[in-house]
């Protein structure tokens, strides 16, 4: 039994994550958590696994926590959207390396890619370069792993999900669209749990690439609205964002955008909104096949679009 550890599994990508590998008869999962609601090696409501709060700039304290409970594989499910989170995940990986159980880390990139040479930059991108220079000091077999964007933002509330609201391009309950560009360039999309499962098969894999992609469908957004009109029997209101706007750093708000506000602020979902938008125009989230874990592991069937948005049938 391989012992895989997760960092931020408490929540969104990190709970999701757990979800996978409580399953996996291959795997046991440790959570590592800067907090906790109840005292330490508690558990999580749903997992066995148990949770060691930590403090992520002590590396010499992870270090040991990663030996005692000989974790082979450590999975950062941590949110890059600040110095303090990037940091963390750098102490990671330095106490990573230390361990001598620990091989293996997955760095979190759970997304699409942020090439250096791409301005504007996401929020993150800088804290994503450390992560991996620091990975290249190590003798750690590492990865990230992109997916695009998540599909059950766009079944909300109708589908289980571990993740929060998030409002982007379509707003389903008003049936309307504010898409980046022309609407031809094409988004990857997959469901969270499909792409932790994916994740978990990987664990297996006898070697990994430094990159991975977990794709459920990929489909432009005028595809992904025609279907939309098509599930729901309504025509969208629909506008387009154009690259100017969205090098202005500013995106078209629609109604359910507010509901985003619980996770960023207004100024800062604008910002990632329409950064994310120039990553589409210029094909980023075009998820490259050569890695994808979904073709490596074709048994694991994975939910498309018109099956997440058939939710909305007769709504």
């Amino acid at each position: 039994m391989v012992v895989v550890a997760i960092a931020g599994g408490a929540g969104n990508v990190g709970r999701t994550l757990l979800e996978a590998v409580d399953k996996s008869v291959n795997h046991q999962a440790v959570v590592l958590s800067r907090k906790v609601g109840q005292v330490p090696h508690a558990v999580i409501e749903g997992s066995e696994a148990p949770v060691v709060v930590v403090d992520y700039n002590d590396v010499e304290a992870l270090t040991v926590v990663l030996e005692q409970h000989k974790v082979h594989t450590l999975i950062s499910a941590l949110m890059l959207m600040t110095p303090e989170a990037g940091a963390a995940e750098t102490s990671l990986v330095k106490a990573a390396a230390a361990s001598g159980p620990t091989k293996r880390f997955i760095a979190s990139e759970w997304g699409g890619p942020s090439p250096e040479t791409f301005s504007p930059e996401l929020p993150q991108s800088a804290y994503r370069r450390a992560t991996q220079a620091e990975l290249r000091k190590t003798e750690l077999e590492w990865t990230k792993v992109y997916n695009g964007l998540f599909l059950e933002y766009y079944g909300m509330p109708y589908v289980e999900s571990f993740l929060p609201s998030f409002t982007s391009v379509v707003d389903m309950p008003y049936k309307t669209a504010a898409i980046p560009g022309t609407g031809d360039d094409v988004m990857t999309f997959i469901y969270s749990k499909d792409m932790a499962a994916l994740v978990v098969a990987a664990l297996d894999l006898p070697a990994w690439e430094e990159t991975l992609s977990c794709i459920g469908e990929k489909m432009t957004w005028n595809e992904f609205v025609r279907v939309a009109e098509e599930i729901t029997d309504s025509k969208f209101k629909v506008s387009y964002d154009p690259e100017e706007k969205l090098r202005s750093g500013k995106v078209t708000l629609l109604p359910s955008g507010t509901s985003s506000y619980a996770v960023f602020t207004e100024d800062i979902y604008q910002g990632i909104l329409s950064v994310a938008g120039l990553h589409l125009i210029a094909g980023l989230f075009d998820l490259p096949e050569e890695y994808s874990l979904s073709r490596k592991f074709p048994e694991i069937k994975v939910m498309g679009v018109r099956d997440m948005l058939s939710v909305w049938k007769g709504k």
